[in-house]
């Protein structure tokens, strides 16, 4: 029955009858499981105390990148790819542009970068003078609906996913994963900086090959446009920080590393330094008169964790329905193989799994599985660093793969732009199955470094 109930779950959420939100089909899953004595108070309180940390540490990131968008600090940051000539070779953009991305999806996590990089980019293209740019026809007529624009926004929701390993806060999968098999600030960041540079670099190659026949040689700014993270009618939206509010950004960010750090070595959660972090930015926009509580709250997308949540309490019946006995065979096929094999089958495994049932579930699944195995730790924690690489890139498959991509599309449904899935996941495929492969071979170098 828990099969049953999670296979209508997804169902459901893919094909969203009714045009209902999808949190509403993980709750009506969660209470159907609970219903049918799937799983059990006991369970779901289990859930809870997995995911606590996690989701309060998601809430608490959203609200660290609204409150940083409301003090122009990612218009600063984008100041930095915009050329003073007002001219500017696009794969040099492209390249700026992909670096910028990757900085935001570190720092703030995928959710909160692509709920900041999607209107910046848009703002970015305001300043652009599409009058002086040659009319770009693709060679397949397939694709002929791909604009810069729309390049340009792809391209930032592939790297807010891909750049999303270097750090335990840049992914709610790598709380998840760093809380329950007790890995360090530090050792995270050493093991998966590798993969990350090693996935970046391929990311810029394969992208630029792809989406390189979509895009003019140059591109031309206009010359005293305003930037603004905001391209909605708010009267703020032009606000312009200061060096004092730069200084501040800067400050709380530096804080919010050494508090992680020293808060792992005290036990001190992470989401009470985001969530103090976030006040003290929040406080500071609001005497600034850049926020108002009404507004941010409007803005703070709250369905995202209902919607985890109940796909959590929903994944837990498929548990309970013999699961990891299912993954115990599986993982015995592959026991005795060397550990590169290992990697690479769990990863690629992991990808799959996630771009059909969404990371969050597939990162708690093959975490409870890997916990499930008489492995010594090392072991066990280099297999569910393959196991996180596979969740995080591979969730890029299908749009529905990670919270990240719902709100990008939730974003793009607002500014009225259309990419359809099939040329979604066209692209997908090809710059996945690249860059995990190249992450997950990383993965290994590290293991092989540092165990």
């Amino acid at each position: 029955m828990g099969y049953i109930i999670f296979v209508a779950t997804i169902f459901c959420i893919y094909m969203r009858p009714f045009k209902l939100p999808i949190w509403v089909f993980s709750t009506l899953g969660a209470m159907c499981v609970y219903g049918l004595n799937v799983v059990s108070l006991d369970n779901i309180a289990l859930v809870w105390e997995i995911t606590k940390p996690s989701t309060l540490a998601l809430i608490g990131l959203i609200l660290f990148s609204l409150a940083f968008e409301k003090l122009g600090f990612f218009s600063h940051l984008a100041s930095y790819i915009i050329p003073n000539t007002h001219c500017i070779h696009t794969w040099k953009f492209f390249v700026l542009l992909i670096i910028l991305g990757s900085i935001v999806s570190m720092v703030f996590a995928n959710d909160g970068a692509i709920l900041v990089l999607t209107p910046l980019v848009l703002a970015l293209f305001n300043k652009i003078d599409f009058s002086k740019q040659k009319h770009i026809t693709p060679k397949i007529k397939f694709f002929a609906s791909f604009s810069p624009l729309v390049v340009f926004l792809l391209l930032i929701s592939f790297i807010s996913d891909f750049a999303s390993n270097a750090f335990i806060i840049s992914n709610l999968t790598n709380i998840i994963t760093a809380e329950m098999f007790k890995i360090s600030f530090l050792h995270f960041a050493m093991m998966m900086a590798l993969p990350q540079i090693f996935g970046i670099f391929v990311f810029i190659i394969i992208a630029w090959i792809c989406f390189r026949q979509f895009l003019p040689h140059t591109l031309h700014f206009k010359p005293d446009t305003p930037l603004s993270d905001n391209v909605n009618s708010n009267p703020n939206s032009n606000h312009k920080p200061s060096k004092i509010t730069l200084a501040l950004c800067y400050i709380l960010i530096i804080i919010l590393f050494i508090g992680i750090t020293l808060g792992q070595h005290y036990g001190i959660e992470l989401y009470i330094f985001l969530f103090g972090i976030s006040l003290i930015a929040l406080i500071y926009a609001k005497a600034l008169d850049l926020i108002q509580v009404k507004t941010l709250l409007k803005e703070t997308p709250f369905s995202v964790v209902i919607f985890s949540f109940g796909l959590f309490v929903v994944v837990f019946g498929v548990k309970n329905a013999g699961f990891l006995d299912t993954m115990q065979i599986i993982f015995d096929s592959i026991d005795l193989a060397p550990l590169l094999m290992q990697i690479f089958s769990v990863g690629i495994f992991s990808s799959l799994g996630s771009s059909i049932i969404n990371n969050l579930p597939m990162v708690l699944l093959g975490n409870l599985t890997l916990q499930s195995f008489e492995l010594n730790s090392l072991h066990t924690q280099t297999l569910a660093f393959a196991h996180l690489l596979g969740c995080n890139i591979g969730s890029k498959l299908t749009p529905l793969g990670s919270l990240a991509t719902l709100l990008f599309l939730l974003k793009l449904k607002i500014y009225n732009i259309k990419i359809s899935l099939l040329q979604y996941i066209i692209f997908a495929f090809i710059l996945v199955f690249f860059v995990l492969l190249v992450s997950l071979f990383g993965l290994w170098i590290s293991a092989m470094i540092f165990y």
